[in-house]
């Protein structure tokens, strides 16, 4: 599992992914979690690929597998929310 990065509104991160041919999961939370947290919108990006920004609204757990053997760019999209962001992969 990747370190746990704290993204505010509008920062972004780089990680790492699988190579090819294995999966690899990322983990959005919304922090504070709670019932009342609105849904956090995010995009990851694999970097140096001419794919468009893949925006998911309120999930917290994407395959992003497509990236494998890259590093994936992923952006905190939110006006006012922080969220906690990590991989399955180191």
């Amino acid at each position: 599992m990747s370190s746990r990065r704290i993204l505010n509104p509008g920062q972004s991160t780089v990680f790492t992914t699988r190579p090819v041919g294995l999966s690899t999961r990322l983990f959005v939370i919304p922090t504070p979690a709670n019932p009342n947290t609105p849904l956090i919108i995010f995009s990851w990006h694999i970097e140096l690929c001419c794919q468009d920004d893949h925006v998911e609204r309120g999930r917290i757990d994407v395959d992003i597998s497509s990236a494998a053997g890259a590093l994936v760019t992923v952006r905190n999209l939110e006006v006012a929310q922080t969220a906690e962001v990590f991989t399955d992969y180191i």
